[in-house]
Protein backbone atom coordinates (compact mmCIF):
# COMPACT_ATOMS: atom_id res chain seq x y z
CA UNK A 1 0.00 0.00 0.00
CA UNK A 2 1.34 3.11 -0.90
CA UNK A 3 0.48 5.77 2.00
CA UNK A 4 1.66 8.71 0.51
CA UNK A 5 -0.48 7.97 -3.09
CA UNK A 6 -3.42 7.59 -0.47
CA UNK A 7 -2.53 10.36 1.27
CA UNK A 8 -2.08 13.32 -1.80
CA UNK A 9 -5.67 12.33 -3.11
CA UNK A 10 -7.24 13.08 -0.17
CA UNK A 11 -8.92 16.90 0.19
CA UNK A 12 -11.31 16.92 3.75
CA UNK A 13 -11.37 19.80 5.62
CA UNK A 14 -8.94 19.89 8.56
CA UNK A 15 -10.24 21.00 11.95
CA UNK A 16 -10.52 24.38 12.44
CA UNK A 17 -7.79 24.75 15.67
CA UNK A 18 -5.09 23.38 13.88
CA UNK A 19 -3.69 24.89 10.30
CA UNK A 20 -4.89 22.47 7.41
CA UNK A 21 -1.87 23.11 5.73
CA UNK A 22 0.56 22.53 8.68
CA UNK A 23 -1.72 19.41 9.37
CA UNK A 24 -0.77 18.17 5.76
CA UNK A 25 2.88 18.92 5.77
CA UNK A 26 2.95 16.85 9.29
CA UNK A 27 1.34 14.09 7.85
CA UNK A 28 2.84 13.60 5.07
CA UNK A 29 6.40 13.89 6.29
CA UNK A 30 5.11 11.34 9.34
CA UNK A 31 3.89 9.04 6.36
CA UNK A 32 7.20 8.84 4.26
CA UNK A 33 9.02 8.44 7.23
CA UNK A 34 6.83 5.78 8.37
CA UNK A 35 6.44 4.45 4.79
CA UNK A 36 10.43 4.04 3.91
CA UNK A 37 12.16 4.48 6.94
CA UNK A 38 10.49 2.80 9.84
CA UNK A 39 12.71 0.61 12.16
CA UNK A 40 12.59 -3.29 11.10
CA UNK A 41 10.26 -5.23 12.60
CA UNK A 42 10.79 -5.73 16.06
CA UNK A 43 13.00 -3.09 16.00
CA UNK A 44 12.81 0.69 17.98
CA UNK A 45 14.40 3.68 16.63
CA UNK A 46 14.48 7.04 18.32
CA UNK A 47 12.57 9.57 18.05
CA UNK A 48 15.30 11.87 17.12
CA UNK A 49 14.25 10.28 13.60
CA UNK A 50 10.94 11.73 13.60
CA UNK A 51 10.42 14.58 10.68
CA UNK A 52 8.21 16.57 13.90
CA UNK A 53 8.03 16.00 17.71
CA UNK A 54 5.73 13.03 18.44
CA UNK A 55 2.69 14.62 20.11
CA UNK A 56 3.10 16.77 17.08
CA UNK A 57 2.60 13.89 14.43
CA UNK A 58 -0.14 12.23 17.14
CA UNK A 59 -2.34 15.79 16.92
CA UNK A 60 -1.88 16.49 13.18
CA UNK A 61 -2.63 12.55 12.65
CA UNK A 62 -6.07 12.97 14.98
CA UNK A 63 -6.87 15.97 12.85
CA UNK A 64 -6.79 13.93 9.63
CA UNK A 65 -8.44 11.09 10.77
CA UNK A 66 -11.37 13.16 12.17
CA UNK A 67 -11.88 14.96 9.42
CA UNK A 68 -11.99 12.09 5.85
CA UNK A 69 -14.74 10.59 4.88
CA UNK A 70 -12.49 7.48 3.66
CA UNK A 71 -12.68 5.27 5.88
CA UNK A 72 -9.95 3.26 3.86
CA UNK A 73 -7.90 6.06 4.74
CA UNK A 74 -8.65 6.43 7.78
CA UNK A 75 -7.29 3.04 8.32
CA UNK A 76 -3.87 3.99 7.07
CA UNK A 77 -3.73 6.53 9.76
CA UNK A 78 -4.89 4.59 12.10
CA UNK A 79 -1.96 1.94 11.51
CA UNK A 80 0.70 4.77 11.16
CA UNK A 81 -0.57 6.70 14.65
CA UNK A 82 -0.23 3.80 16.20
CA UNK A 83 3.11 2.89 14.29
CA UNK A 84 4.10 5.68 16.29
CA UNK A 85 5.10 3.46 19.25
CA UNK A 86 7.59 1.84 17.13
CA UNK A 87 9.82 5.33 18.24
CA UNK A 88 10.60 5.59 21.75
CA UNK A 89 13.24 8.10 23.65
CA UNK A 90 16.82 7.12 24.60
CA UNK A 91 17.37 5.17 21.86
CA UNK A 92 20.52 6.57 20.86
CA UNK A 93 21.53 6.15 16.88
CA UNK A 94 21.24 2.47 16.57
CA UNK A 95 18.12 1.03 16.04
CA UNK A 96 17.41 -1.80 19.33
CA UNK A 97 15.87 -4.71 18.67
CA UNK A 98 16.15 -8.08 16.90
CA UNK A 99 17.55 -7.53 13.39
CA UNK A 100 20.43 -10.25 11.78
CA UNK A 101 20.59 -8.55 8.96
CA UNK A 102 22.84 -5.80 11.38
CA UNK A 103 25.50 -8.88 11.86
CA UNK A 104 28.16 -9.23 9.92
CA UNK A 105 28.31 -11.95 7.60
CA UNK A 106 31.67 -13.79 8.45
CA UNK A 107 30.65 -14.29 12.01
CA UNK A 108 31.22 -17.91 12.86
CA UNK A 109 28.02 -19.75 13.77
CA UNK A 110 28.24 -19.56 17.61
CA UNK A 111 29.71 -16.05 17.68
CA UNK A 112 26.35 -15.16 15.15
CA UNK A 113 23.98 -16.98 17.34
CA UNK A 114 25.52 -15.18 20.75
CA UNK A 115 24.68 -11.61 19.19
CA UNK A 116 21.34 -12.76 18.31
CA UNK A 117 20.85 -13.44 21.94
CA UNK A 118 22.21 -10.57 22.58
CA UNK A 119 20.50 -8.12 20.20
CA UNK A 120 17.18 -10.43 21.43
CA UNK A 121 17.77 -9.51 25.36
CA UNK A 122 18.46 -6.07 24.55
CA UNK A 123 15.43 -5.90 22.07
CA UNK A 124 13.27 -7.24 24.67
CA UNK A 125 13.32 -4.11 26.97
CA UNK A 126 12.41 -1.73 23.98
CA UNK A 127 9.37 -3.74 22.43
CA UNK A 128 8.04 -3.43 25.96
CA UNK A 129 8.22 0.01 26.29
CA UNK A 130 6.88 0.07 22.68
CA UNK A 131 4.13 -2.42 23.06
CA UNK A 132 3.14 -0.29 25.77
CA UNK A 133 2.75 2.67 24.12
CA UNK A 134 1.00 0.90 21.24
CA UNK A 135 -1.65 -0.36 23.65
CA UNK A 136 -1.78 3.43 24.86
CA UNK A 137 -2.16 4.24 21.32
CA UNK A 138 -5.40 2.20 20.59
CA UNK A 139 -7.04 3.45 23.45
CA UNK A 140 -6.28 7.07 22.02
CA UNK A 141 -7.86 6.20 19.24
CA UNK A 142 -10.88 4.20 20.50
CA UNK A 143 -11.43 7.49 22.73
CA UNK A 144 -11.37 9.59 19.83
CA UNK A 145 -14.37 7.35 17.57
CA UNK A 146 -12.48 6.64 14.77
Amino acid sequence: MNILRKFTSRTEAQPRDLDPAFVEDVVSAYCYVFEFHAPTPGCVADVAELPYAKQTIKDALQARMLKTVDADFRDTLKVAYVGLADWQEGVGPDHRGLDPAKLPENLAATERAARIVEQAIEGDTWRSRSNTEARRLHRELAALGV
